[in-house]
């Protein structure tokens, strides 16, 4: 998998200016995929992620 061209593109802007970037994927069932109308991904990824991605700014990943 690859990231999208906009994450990328906010990623490079953010590097041009000194900060840091990533991009992360976290999988999650789905009906559907991505932009189509029965699209409805399992929310209970939503908690593994947000943890995930508050672990990561504590440690300074």
């Amino acid at each position: 998998m690859t990231a999208s061209d906009d994450a990328t593109a906010m990623m490079q802007h953010v590097q041009e200016r000194g900060g840091r970037a990533t991009f992360a994927v976290v999988g999650a069932s789905s009906p559907a995929p991505h932009h189509h109308p029965c699209f409805d991904v399992d929310e209970r990824a939503l908690t593994m992620a947000v943890d995930w991605l508050e672990r990561a700014i504590r440690r300074g990943v």
